[in-house]
């Protein structure tokens, strides 16, 4: 199975998990993800938004696993919290964070006051988004999930070039960052990374080292062995890697486990103290 369905399916049944507001099951793959899942349940008011490309298949995939725990007509009902923004290029998923931004503020509910009421009110925004970094309630928590990004990243970087595709990137990480933090949302973007081999002469993971900060610092690679990069690298991938507060890669340690198994790791967690952990998933 490609990396890129592996990912959807790993997020389609988190996904799945939160509508039905339950914690992941023992030997299912939501058991990489039981800590995500735990504290992100959902309330009646709460909405996941998937922006992703025209050809996304995740909402029939998260269909037909709520169907297989609940009926036909309830799985159908479940999935009224979903809503899917489709993209065609970078401008457009710039486009459709913006939007998810906009519903998210309008949807929160917000009391304004009047003199030195705003400043208490801001100052309590304030406090709420940084609590939010490190303790996601299951009060009104909402879900981003952003589909296709390296490969849209790949394309506007070939076209536009590096300056203007970057400078959009950049814009969508505010966004995103700001929805995260201030409406208290949990945004989840699905990446690809490739394997670099080194020691080889003339190998571009070997001369990527030189440049540094695109290397994934995973528990499984080593200076002279394999390594594993965001895609696209260079400018873009550094800049989308910086704009990240957690970063969970789904890979098969380099080829050292079984054919079918995945290793589920957590490289980077600004938040907490997650850096590290890692567990096995059998896959799907």
């Amino acid at each position: 199975m490609r990396q890129q369905t592996l990912i959807q399916t790993l997020s389609a049944r988190l996904l799945t998990a939160t509508l039905l507001d339950t914690t992941a099951e023992s030997g299912s793959a939501i058991t990489t993800t039981t800590t995500m899942t735990a504290t992100a349940r959902m309330t009646k008011t709460s909405t996941v938004y998937i922006v992703a490309p025209a050809t996304t298949t995740i909402v029939p995939e998260i269909h037909v696993l709520l169907a297989e725990r609940t009926s036909s007509m309830d799985a159908i009902h479940l999935l009224d919290a979903v809503q899917l923004l489709q993209y065609f290029d970078l401008t457009g998923l710039a486009e459709s964070v913006a939007e998810v931004t906009q519903r998210a503020y309008q949807a929160a509910p917000r009391t304004r006051g009047v003199g030195h009421e705003d400043d208490a009110d801001a100052d309590g925004v304030a406090a709420a988004a940084e609590k939010g970094r490190t303790s996601i309630t299951s009060s009104g928590t909402d879900i981003l999930l952003i589909q296709g990004l390296s490969a849209t990243m790949a394309v506007a970087q070939r076209r536009s070039g590096v300056v203007q595709a970057t400078a959009l990137m950049t814009a969508i990480l505010r966004n995103i960052t700001h929805v995260a933090r201030t409406e208290r949302m949990l945004v989840l973007v699905e990446v690809d990374v490739e394997v670099k081999h080194r020691g080889n002469v003339g190998d571009s993971a070997s001369s990527d080292a030189g440049r540094g900060g695109e290397d994934i610092v995973s528990a499984f690679s080593s200076a002279e062995g394999s390594a594993m990069k965001i895609v696209p690298g260079g400018v873009m991938g550094r800049t989308l890697e910086a704009g990240l507060d957690m970063f969970v890669v789904v890979h098969d340690a380099f080829g050292k486990v079984k054919k079918g198994t995945r290793i589920v790791e957590m490289v980077k967690d600004r938040l907490g103290g997650g850096t590290g952990l890692w567990t096995v998933w059998a896959g799907p």
